[in-house]
């Protein structure tokens, strides 16, 4: 992750570990992952084997951790910043 936004200058990290709260967002978006994935084999897959189930749902939810990477942080700081085009942001 850049340390500045490319376009306005803004510092992403305001201070050590300010992404820290982040796994949380992420853990509750994995969750949702995981849940609708398990849903939708249940759905639509005719009694399914455990291993596959169990399988089909990790290999999703690895392949959607880049997704729940960027959003949780995403989401981290738009609870956190507040963000006022106008004004410049200081690189330093």
């Amino acid at each position: 992750m850049h340390k500045h936004c490319p376009s306005c200058g803004f510092r992403y990290e305001m201070e050590p570990g300010f992404f820290m709260g982040a796994m949380y967002v992420s853990y509750a978006i994995s969750m949702a992952i995981m849940m609708t994935c398990g849903i939708f084999i249940a759905t639509f897959f005719t009694n399914p084997s455990l291993p596959f189930y169990v399988g089909s749902v990790i290999v999703f939810s690895i392949l959607m951790m880049p997704f729940s990477f960027r959003i949780s942080r995403l989401a981290w700081l738009y609870l956190f910043v507040h963000y006022e085009p106008d004004t410049k942001i200081d690189h330093n």
